[in-house]
């Protein structure tokens, strides 16, 4: 498990670092926003 423990990290570690971008970030809650709220439209 030492393997997959150290790749869940590393894979984590990235993710947060990308995140830390403020144009990732707004892409992030842009694309999150409208998935969320994207089935009210369509239910219209």
């Amino acid at each position: 498990m030492d393997d997959l423990d150290d790749m869940d990290h590393r894979i984590v570690t990235a993710l947060r670092a990308c995140g830390t971008d403020p144009r990732v970030a707004g892409a992030a809650r842009a694309l999150s926003w409208a998935g969320e709220h994207g089935a009210l439209w369509l239910a219209a």
